[in-house]
């Protein structure tokens, strides 16, 4: 049984309280996990065994999560968004001077009247961001049950004592951690069907207060086959292969609060899709050769070699809202690029149009060449894609040299020399990494909202704001995924070093 403490809470913000009902000074005090496990062993005969358990898991410590609720609490911090208008009238009353201020900025100087305004204004203060946690947080856990088998097989000719294992892990969520806006409001929906969203603080429609909690929404399935043969004269052979199956809502790709909501995919734009996670390696290959012998009496010699082979990462095709900094087609803030692609039918789906025909032929080479042709007239799944596979093979080496007693003992000196990705080392294009750039999403159009239907190839009239009517999807700048898939090279390691033993 986990239980967590802590004897300070957050200073109190009166806004927040005032326009969500409760108040921002939750942390995790009082939480806690009963975490039961079980588990067995059973020795069917001298060569066949059989484990296995189940149980529940805490998600480790997750003080990263609790700290947002002290960093942002809207009274120690507060940022706000101004737009330069070139003309006074174009700005309110209390703020004359800071759109002034605005068009003087020289060298990355800030004029004084920006800084008093974040830090004395009472509007912009009132409407600093927050983040909180649900009061009903749970701690994050999650049910693991795991099942193997352990054969050691005598293969005549080859020898004896092989090793052979299968094993099936299933993990499933029960509490995991995602974070939602409080601020976005439900104002209708998108073409698609979708929710689109606004706010009910336009004075700062450009701020989140940003909830943490709970999703029960995850499940991983992992098969697991390897074998593993040692020899009395110093060789020792290994390998596996890995299948999996990892789906999550929720993907915990950073530390901060603004960062874990907005790097995920989605489909409603202020809730994280449920889909394939982007932690999935479908298959993945492991193998090695290690030769450890005396040829110098106490004295030992290593030498290995250790390869891995897997899928490239998942990544989703997105479609980027590039309309401001709470977006006028999905209505919230931080995630624009994020929402997951609509694949219109072929030929004029009245849900969308295109900015030129030359957009809509070149997006319909785009669906052939990426396989989405199954999508159509759908909201694509998230991360339906995945990076090309990555192979490496990694290199060390060692030798002990004995040196004179000292008290009775026999000290050793070993010099070793690790290198990571030895094939990178011999040729640049061996080992190296290709995949889309994180947040592992590729937006491959530009999507702006129509007031009324409109052909393709003609202008129509944009939504500005997500009040307005979207009756269509336009769509323009399109952009195949490898144009973005970045080639990282170089990327192997070199190690050198001298271990003392005693």
């Amino acid at each position: 049984y986990d239980l967590f403490d802590n004897n300070t809470a957050p200073p109190l913000n009166p806004n927040f309280l005032a326009r969500s009902g409760f108040n921002n000074r939750a942390t995790f005090k009082g939480r806690g996990i009963l975490q039961p496990r079980m588990a067995f062993k059973w020795d069917a005969t001298d060569r066949l065994i059989f484990r296995g358990g189940v149980g529940i898991f805490g998600g480790g410590t997750p003080d990263v999560f609790l700290s947002n609720v002290y960093s942002n609490t809207g009274q120690l911090t507060n940022s706000a968004t101004i737009t330069r208008n070139t003309s006074a009238a174009g700005c309110t009353a209390n703020i004359t001077a800071v759109c002034a201020a605005l068009n003087g900025i020289t060298n990355g100087v800030i004029s004084p009247a920006l800084i008093n305004f974040v830090t004395t204004n009472t509007g912009s203060l009132a409407n600093a961001p927050t983040d909180v946690i649900d009061p009903k947080l749970n701690i994050a856990n999650k049910i693991k049950a795991s099942l193997q088998a352990d054969y050691s097989a005598d293969l005549g000719p080859l020898g004896d004592d092989w090793l052979f294992g299968v094993q099936v892990l299933y993990d499933k969520t029960r509490d995991a951690y995602q974070w939602i806006d409080l601020r976005s409001i439900q104002a209708g929906t998108l073409p698609d069907g979708r929710p689109r969203y606004t706010t009910t603080t336009p004075a700062a429609a450009t701020n989140r207060d940003l909830y943490l909690t709970n999703t029960g929404d995850g499940r991983a399935i992992f098969g697991t086959f390897r074998f593993e043969k040692s020899w009395s004269f110093g060789l020792n052979i290994f390998g596996s292969y890995t299948r999996s199956d990892v789906k999550d809502r929720s993907a915990l790709t950073s530390s901060t609060s603004s960062s874990n909501y907005a790097n995920n995919a989605f489909v409603d734009p202020n809730l994280p899709a449920y889909g394939r996670s982007i932690y999935e390696y479908r298959d993945q290959y492991k193998f090695g050769v290690n030769f450890n012998r005396e040829f110098i009496a106490g004295a030992k010699t290593n030498f290995g070699l250790f390869g891995e082979y897997r899928s490239g990462r998942p990544y989703s095709l997105t479609m980027l809202d590039n309309s401001g900094s709470r977006g006028a087609v999905l209505g919230t803030v931080g995630n624009l690029g994020n929402g997951l692609l609509y694949v219109p039918t072929a030929g004029n789906d009245p849900k969308v149009s295109f900015d030129s025909v030359a957009s809509q032929t070149a997006f319909d080479g785009l669906v052939q060449q990426l396989g989405i042709g199954k999508f159509r007239g759908k909201i694509i799944s998230k991360n339906s894609q995945t990076s090309p596979d990555f192979f490496k093979i990694d290199l060390h080496f060692g030798q002990e040299i004995p040196l004179p007693a000292v008290l009775g003992a026999a000290p050793k000196v070993e010099l070793f020399a690790d290198i990571e990705n030895v094939l990178n080392l011999l040729d640049k294009d061996w080992g190296s990494l290709r995949q889309v750039q994180f947040p592992y999403n590729a937006a491959v159009v530009r999507v702006a909202c129509l007031t009324a239907a409109t052909p393709t190839g003609t202008a129509g009239t944009a939504a500005t704001a997500s009040t307005q009517s979207c009756a269509q999807y336009r769509y323009s700048n399109v952009l195949a995924p490898n144009e973005v898939l970045q080639t990282r090279q170089s990327l192997y390691g070199i190690r050198v070093g001298v271990r003392f033993k005693f």
